[in-house]
């Protein structure tokens, strides 16, 4: 970890597996009431899904962010820790979206990023084709700039920095707390998220990433998973993932630790 800024646990999570999809497919399919965030590609296909904030309603998920096997793993790595943000990130079969490089840290208002780590569970297998996790190693050593960029085109930095900043309104990590924040998200889910039904290109707005050319392609490796490994990774850890092009989901159940807030 200390090398590479990220470590995978093979089946470290194997139990409540069923259950966890379970309860995402009636989240979905909207017969379990709770906000999630589905962007949309061309002729209207869905192809990324978010779910925040399910350690705070539902009994399985809180159990599994603060199973003992992850949180002593965590332990292990940064010391005691705090559940920081929770998200499940959904790819559909055959056209789910691909995530470009970056750094988690980037997003959120901690103090110490190195005291910030994710627990990655993968709900589903999750080999190359469905677009697992990539990452460049030892790239959480040090903070690297990041911009946005709209149909290839790097917004002003003005720009690029007022909307990072908005993105603290919504609750850092997609983690609304107040009515306020709550409000910013809904916002936030209507323009960049329904919108992208009839604009795709929209979506670009949504990411914060890397100018490629200045970290090295010859670092970078592939991460597949199984259903029930956990990559624990450095919240400075370069990351991303390719689109799902395979036959089945891709879900994996992102757990933050911030040892600095315990």
């Amino acid at each position: 970890f200390e090398k590479n800024g990220y470590v995978l646990v093979p089946q470290l999570l194997t139990e409540k597996l069923d259950i966890c999809r379970g309860r995402i497919e009636e989240i979905l399919a909207g017969e379990r009431k709770h906000h999630h965030f589905v962007r949309f590609g061309e002729g209207g296909k869905p192809v990324f899904y978010r779910i925040p904030q399910l350690a705070d309603r539902d009994e399985i998920f809180k159990a599994v962010a603060g199973h003992p096997a992850i949180m002593g793993a965590v332990r292990d790595l940064v010391g005691t820790a705090q559940v920081f943000r929770d998200i499940l990130i959904g790819k559909p079969p055959k056209h789910g979206n691909s995530v470009v490089y970056h750094q988690d840290a980037a997003y959120w208002d901690v103090a110490d990023p190195n005291k910030v780590v994710s627990a990655w569970i993968a709900l589903d297998d999750a080999p190359s084709e469905a677009g697992c996790l990539r990452c460049i190693p030892g790239s959480h050593k040090a903070v690297v700039k990041h911009d946005i960029y709209f149909k290839g085109w790097r917004l002003p930095v003005w720009l690029s920095r007022a909307l990072r900043r908005s993105v603290s309104l919504t609750g850092t990590g997609d983690n609304p707390q107040t009515l306020t924040q709550r409000s910013f998200w809904q916002l936030k889910d209507m323009i960049l998220g329904k919108a992208s039904k009839i604009m795709p290109s929209i979506n670009d707005l949504n990411w914060l990433t890397i100018d490629r050319k200045t970290v090295s392609d010859a670092g970078e490796i592939v991460v597949p998973a199984r259903a029930g490994d956990v990559i624990i990774f450095h919240s400075l850890l370069l990351h991303a993932s390719g689109p799902n092009t395979s036959l089945n989901s891709r879900r994996a159940y992102i757990v933050t630790y911030n040892a600095d807030a315990s």
